[in-house]
């Protein structure tokens, strides 16, 4: 894509995570919470009494990972980047115990028991609300991913792509 950005085959791209190249201007337009989620059976039978209760839900101590089965987004992707990162600075080395390039799939193989993933917050909603799935907080640990509109640096911007622009950040986009 930045090849293409930058030969002019395309005046605008959208690109989700940290964007580092100095040759485009970057416009975040959305972003999301990377989240844990499991099934309340998990949670129960796993991480109940490992847990803290507050006010505002479930929290865990991060280690809590190293002995659990995690089914993550593969490597590369961004939502896999934020965990991956998280994780780091916590220094923390997780494997997963499942990888797919299907979040629909995690969230099913979640609420079979199988392990505790690790999703945007708006793809989890349904699956929340309806209780299939819960989530929890891990103690010190945020995980957020932006989501970019980025252009060669000093591109005109019609009138056209202006809307776009706008468009995009006033949207509502699941992520």
């Amino acid at each position: 894509i930045s090849q293409r950005l930058e030969a002019n085959e395309i005046d605008i791209a959208l690109i989700e995570g940290a964007s580092y190249q100095e040759k485009f201007d970057s416009i975040s337009f959305s972003s999301y919470q990377v989240i844990p989620l499991c099934s309340p059976d998990y949670f129960e039978k796993r991480l109940f009494h490992l847990g803290e209760k507050t006010k505002s839900g479930w929290v865990l101590s991060p280690r809590i990972l190293l002995a659990e089965r995690l089914l993550l987004r593969e490597k590369g992707s961004a939502i896999r980047d934020v965990f991956d990162g998280a994780m780091l600075q916590q220094d923390l080395k997780l494997s997963a115990s499942w990888v797919s390039v299907n979040s629909q799939a995690l969230l099913h193989a979640a609420q079979a028991g199988m392990g505790i993933t690790f999703l945007p917050d708006r793809l989890a909603c349904e699956w929340l609300e309806s209780r299939r799935l819960m989530t929890f907080s891990l103690e010190g640990i945020s995980m957020k991913n932006e989501n970019h509109l980025a252009l060669l640096k000093g591109k005109y911007i019609s009138e056209p792509m202006k809307q776009f622009i706008q468009l995009a950040q006033n949207s509502q986009l699941p992520y």
